[in-house]
């Protein structure tokens, strides 16, 4: 038994085996078949991530292959338990998301001799909040509460006050939104303080104060 080898990635190489066949009285007769063992290269897969870190809120990852003496590439991007994903030899995916992924590349060869690599892509959390400066609740059913919105938060507590400084709404749900009113009462047309206190997904305390217009 004898393990041959290829030490170059793009080329077979041929080796000759020789047989030496010795008799219980000392003579030899040697065969000798030249390229008779065709080694096949092996090829080598790798690639980079780019970016090489990025969070939910850009998760377009570009795959460059960096992989050498191979024709065929084969992906997954670890969203899935089986191979598959494409067969591109310099992919893009976007994750849907946030986690650890296992990203495996298997390279072929044109003689079908195959190489893996693996790396981890990593997509973070993150949080974002907006939040407009008018809103006009007149009963049109259009822009009729004064709400921010976002994604990310933990924590939130939203406030609005008079320009006299008095608190006419609070609230700590995301989903609820002043309607100009105080006390069962219209607020007039007028300009108002709000103010929003804010806990990310990363556990950052965050604080906004600005002003709405209330246009009836």
């Amino acid at each position: 038994e004898n393990c041959y080898t290829n030490g170059t990635i793009y080329n077979p190489l041929n080796r000759d085996v020789t047989l030496t066949v010795i008799s219980d009285k000392g003579c030899s007769t040697t065969l000798i078949k030249p390229n008779y063992i065709t080694v096949y290269p092996l090829p080598v897969a790798d690639f980079l991530t780019l970016p090489g870190e990025t969070d939910i809120t850009k998760p377009i990852i570009y795959f460059e292959n960096q992989s050498l003496g191979s024709n065929a590439w084969l992906w997954n991007f670890g969203e899935q338990n089986n191979l598959g994903d494409t067969i591109a030899q310099n992919p893009y995916h976007t994750y849907q998301d946030t986690g650890i992924y296992k990203v495996i590349l298997i390279s072929a060869n044109q003689w079908g001799c195959k190489d893996t690599s693996d790396k981890r892509i990593y997509i973070k959390p993150n949080w974002a909040f907006y939040i407009p400066n008018t809103f006009t609740p007149n009963g049109d059913a259009y822009n009729e509460l004064f709400l921010g919105k976002g994604f990310g938060i933990k924590e939130y507590k939203f406030q609005i006050f008079d320009r006299w400084g008095e608190l006419i709404f609070e609230t700590e749900s995301l989903n609820e939104g002043w309607d100009g009113t105080f006390r069962g009462v219209n607020c007039k047309q007028d300009v108002y303080v709000y103010q929003v206190f804010i806990t990310d997904i990363n556990n950052k305390k965050h604080q906004y104060r600005g002003h709405v217009n209330l246009i009836r």
